[in-house]
C-alpha cells in the first residue's frame, strides 16, 4: 500500500492568512517522515519549506512564508498564484504539487462592493439590476481565473483575467460606486 497526498486550502476572507489542511491517506508501512511544505509566492521562484507533521492543519501568516519578519505584526499575504508542493520520505519520489490562486483580497474588495449597494426594498432600479448582474458575471470571472490556474494549469490566463476583475473592482472602489 502507498500514501495518497492531499491538501486542502480553505476559502476564507481573513488576508493575513493561508488556510491549508492535510487531507491525505496514509499506509501503515512505510512510515511517513520528513513531511515538509514548500510554497513558492508569486513572482518569486525561491520555495519558502515548512516542515510539517501528517495530519497537519496550518494558518500559515505573511511570517510564515517569508513576506514580513517573524518578530513583526502580520500582514496581508498577497493574491496570485501559490505553487504548494508536499511531500513526505522520500521527498524526491512521494510528492503532490498544486497551483493555488488565491483570491482572498479581491473576494473583499467584492463584498465590500456589494455593501454599497441599496437596493431600496426588493424591488430595485433597472440600474441597480444591471450592476448586480455586473458583480454576478464578475464573481464567475474569479471562478474562472481559479478553474484556469487549479485545474486547467493555465497560469497566464488565470491572472490575467484576475487582474481585469480587479482593475474593475479598483475603478468602482474609486467612483464610490452603487
Amino acid at each position: 500500500m502507498r500514501h495518497t497526498l492531499s491538501l486542502h486550502f480553505a476559502e476564507q476572507y481573513n488576508e493575513e492568512l493561508l488556510l491549508v489542511k492535510d487531507t491525505s491517506s496514509y499506509s501503515i508501512s512505510p512510515l511517513v517522515s520528513c513531511e515538509r511544505i514548500e510554497v513558492v509566492r508569486p513572482g518569486t521562484i525561491v520555495p519558502v519549506s515548512i516542515d510539517t507533521q501528517r495530519g497537519f492543519d496550518l494558518s500559515l501568516t505573511s511570517a510564515d512564508l517569508g513576506y514580513t519578519d517573524p518578530s513583526s505584526d502580520f500582514a496581508a499575504i498577497p493574491d496570485g498564484i501559490y505553487h504548494i508542493r508536499y511531500s513526505v520520505s522520500p521527498n524526491d519520489k512521494v510528492f503532490v504539487e498544486y497551483y493555488y490562486l488565491r483570491t482572498v483580497g479581491i473576494e473583499n474588495q467584492y463584498y465590500n462592493l456589494l455593501c454599497k449597494v441599496d437596493l431600496h426594498g426588493f424591488d430595485p432600479a433597472i440600474e441597480i439590476k444591471d450592476k448586480l448582474l455586473e458583480f454576478k458575471l464578475l464573481k464567475m470571472y474569479l471562478a474562472t481565473a481559479k478553474a484556469k490556474v487549479e485545474n486547467c494549469h493555465q497560469l497566464q490566463e488565470g491572472v490575467a483575467i484576475l487582474n481585469y476583475v480587479k482593475k474593475i473592482f479598483d475603478r468602482m472602489s474609486s467612483k464610490n460606486h452603487c
